[in-house]
C-alpha cells in the first residue's frame, strides 16, 4: 500500500516530486483523475495526486485537495506539494489536507513543517522569508504572475492569508544547530504550522531527522508542506521502506582514474551511503568486492 501520499497542484511540479521519491527506491506514480486513486493506492509506495488547481479560487482548490485526501485513505505520510515560488493555494490547500487528517485522527496531534526551500533550484528560506537565488519573492517576477502574482514574501504571510492555522518559524542559526536544537524548538513552538529556515540540502535532512524523532517520541502527525525535497527527506528519516523490503541494491562499475571521478565518488558516499572497493584488472575478484 503507498506510504506516502504527495497532493500537488499542477502536472509538473507532481511528477518531479513523485522522481524525488523514485532515488530512495519508492515505486512512485501521479495520477491526476480520482478513480484513479483507489486503483494504484495499493500498488504503489507513493501515490502523487495532481489536482491541477493552482489558478482555481480557495474555496475550489481546497473541495479538490480534500476530496484527493479522503479517496486516497489512511497513510503514514501526507504531503502537500506547493510551487517553488509558493503561488497558487497553499493556505487553503493545506487546510484541507489537515481538516481531512483532524476527522479521521480525532485523538492525534496533527502538525505542519512548511520547509518550501528547494536549494538545488535556487529557493530558500531565510528568516521566514522565501527567495529565489537570494532575491525575495515580492521583488521576482511572481510578483507580477498574472495568473496568481505573490503578494508575500514571508511564508508565514502567504500561508496566513488563506489559513486560520497558527503558524510559527524556526530560525537558521536554529536548524544550524542539528536535530536536538530543532527538536527542541519545535516541542517549545504552540504553531500549527511551522516555517523552517533551510538553505542547503543539510538544512532539509536536519529539519527531517527532528521531526522523525518527534513522532517517535511525541507521537505528532506531521504534514510535510513543501516543494519537493524535504517530503522526500522527511519519508526517507520516518524509515518509509517500499511494500515487501528495502529498495534494490544498485551496483555501479566505474572505471575513470580521473580526479573528478574521485571527487563524485566520495560524494555518493557522503549524500547516499554507497560503499566503493577497489577491483584489481590482473586479478578481478568479483565476490570479495561485492561482499565489501
Amino acid at each position: 500500500m503507498a506510504q506516502v501520499l504527495v497532493i500537488g497542484d499542477d502536472l509538473t511540479g507532481s511528477n518531479a516530486t513523485g522522481a524525488l521519491y523514485a532515488r530512495l527506491g519508492l515505486r512512485a506514480v501521479t495520477v491526476g483523475d480520482l478513480a484513479q486513486v483507489a486503483r494504484y493506492a495499493d500498488r504503489v509506495d507513493v501515490l502523487v495526486v495532481n489536482t491541477a488547481s493552482r489558478h482555481w479560487t480557495p474555496a475550489r482548490a481546497y473541495a479538490a485537495v480534500r476530496a484527493a485526501a479522503e479517496t486516497a485513505g489512511e497513510v503514514p505520510l501526507v504531503v502537500k506539494r506547493v510551487d517553488t515560488t509558493l503561488r497558487g493555494n497553499p493556505g487553503s490547500e493545506l487546510d484541507a489536507v489537515a481538516d481531512v487528517l483532524a476527522a479521521r485522527e480525532p485523538a492525534a496531534r496533527i502538525r505542519t513543517l512548511a520547509v518550501p526551500a528547494f536549494p538545488d533550484a535556487g529557493r530558500s528560506t531565510v528568516g521566514g522569508l522565501h527567495l529565489v537565488d537570494g532575491v525575495p519573492l515580492t521583488r521576482t517576477a511572481v510578483a507580477n504572475d498574472p495568473f496568481d502574482p505573490v503578494r508575500h514574501s514571508r511564508v508565514a504571510a502567504v500561508l496566513g492569508a488563506q489559513s486560520g492555522r497558527t503558524t510559527g518559524e524556526l530560525a537558521l542559526d536554529v536548524v544550524e544547530r542539528g536535530p536536538d536544537a530543532v527538536a527542541a524548538a519545535l516541542r517549545e513552538s504552540p504553531a500549527d504550522i511551522v516555517v523552517c529556515d533551510a538553505t542547503e540540502n543539510a538544512h532539509l535532512g536536519t529539519v527531517a531527522a527532528a521531526a522523525a524523532r518527534l513522532a517517535a517520541e511525541d507521537r505528532i502527525r506531521w504534514i510535510a508542506l513543501d516543494s519537493g525535497p524535504f517530503g522526500a527527506a522527511l519519508a526517507a528519516e520516518l524509515g518509509l521502506r517500499p511494500e515487501g523490503g528495502a529498495p534494490a541494491t544498485v551496483l555501479a562499475v566505474v572505471g575513470s582514474v580521473t580526479d573528478r571521478t574521485r571527487t563524485q565518488l566520495a560524494r555518493t558516499e557522503t549524500a547516499l551511503g554507497a560503499r566503493w572497493a577497489d577491483l584489481d584488472p590482473a586479478a578481478p575478484d568479483p565476490g570479495r568486492v561485492l561482499a565489501a
